[in-house]
């Protein structure tokens, strides 16, 4: 038998309009509001503890602060040199941001890969030297004493690879000498770097990722850290877009988000005569307004046997997470479990 946590939710709505999926659809169209459905559909080999569903082999990651993010292929993959691939992702004001990345090639290719968020007017640099807490390059030009204030280095090659550093301050007197909030170590000196802007942070995550030409073969497309160690986004083998149960809601100023269905079945195999089921985990952060308990991230574990549905049409707080997990109950006997999940965005 299973090990089932205790866990619960109490919600206190006044005088909704809607009861279940359908009918919140059809409230908020009858509105003359824009509505945006984001929906999963995929399926999980099933395991004996709770793993995240996505459309790809990886694990997504979320990202971390000051993380520097790459793009990738999980081995080299000459159809994919030089296509292109778009990004849609939400920065580190929350704000929904899209750039347009190039394949250079596979992961484990030590040649400069330059990070997000330098793939417009990139300064590629090598370092000159390291003294105290700055680090002076030896091509960087400036007009303005305070061009390079506020942005960051970032190591793209060599041992500081993935490291990063922002500029404290320069002058346009000596515009290569870049003085550092953090002291760098002698590493810098010789390692290839980038100035670019921003720096992902902790809430930083990747909406959609489209591919110009589906990989060959097992050679699935990767953003993550400089060595892949960590994946943030993923496009499986032979596919073109970024799949993922997982979602995260947009500022409260851009829509309102709810997390509206979710439908899991797994397949019956009549030659078992013990009872089979899997189990779901889902872990979310209600809308304040309508809960008697705050905004906190809460975790539910349903369990199932053949099909569920679940359709809470709960308003979800914004710059929260919602990530799903699935795992089988009954060790080895279930093959896999496919889930559908819905998601609804209000443009009001």
């Amino acid at each position: 038998m299973a090990t089932i946590n205790n866990s619960g939710y109490r919600r206190i709505i006044t005088a909704r309009e809607f009861e279940d999926y359908k009918s919140m659809k059809e409230y908020f169209r009858s509105r003359w509001s824009i509505v945006r459905e984001i929906i999963f559909e995929g399926h999980q080999l099933a395991t004996d503890a709770f793993v995240v569903i996505d459309g790809a082999e990886d694990i997504i990651a979320l990202i971390g602060t000051k993380a520097v993010v790459y793009l990738s292929t999980l081995d080299d993959d000459d159809n994919q040199d030089g296509k292109s691939v778009w990004v849609v992702y939400q920065d580190n004001t929350g704000a929904i941001q899209s750039t347009i990345l190039t394949l250079l090639d596979d992961q484990s290719n030590t040649s400069i890969e330059v990070p997000l968020g330098c793939e417009a007017g990139t300064k590629l640099d090598t370092v000159f030297s390291v003294a105290d807490d700055n680090l002076t390059m030896t091509n960087l030009n400036s007009t303005e004493a305070n061009e390079f204030d506020g942005m960051y280095v970032v190591g793209v090659s060599g041992d500081q690879k993935g490291n990063v550093l922002e500029v404290l301050s320069h002058t346009v007197a000596t515009p290569t000498v870049l003085t550092m909030t953090t002291t760098p170590n002698a590493n810098w000196a010789a390692d290839v770097v980038s100035v670019q802007t921003y720096k992902a942070e902790d809430f930083y995550r990747v909406r959609e990722m489209y591919c110009e030409v589906a990989p060959n073969d097992a050679k699935t497309i990767r953003l993550g850290n400089h060595d892949s160690s960590a994946i943030y986004g993923s496009i499986g083998e032979t596919a073109r877009y970024m799949a993922s149960s997982g979602f995260f809601t947009q500022p409260a100023a851009i829509c309102k988000s709810y997390l509206g269905k979710i439908i899991a079945s797994m397949p019956v195999d009549t030659t078992v005569t013990e009872n089979i089921g899997a189990s779901i985990e889902i872990t979310f952060t209600p809308k304040a307004a309508n809960s008697n308990g705050g905004s906190a991230a809460i975790s539910m574990e349903i369990p199932f046997q053949g099909q569920m549905v679940y359709e809470p049409c709960i308003e979800l707080e914004p710059a929260t997470d919602v990530v799903i997990k699935i795992k089988n109950i009954e060790g080895g006997k279930l093959d896999e479990i496919f889930v559908e999940t819905i998601y609804l965005e209000v443009y009001i």
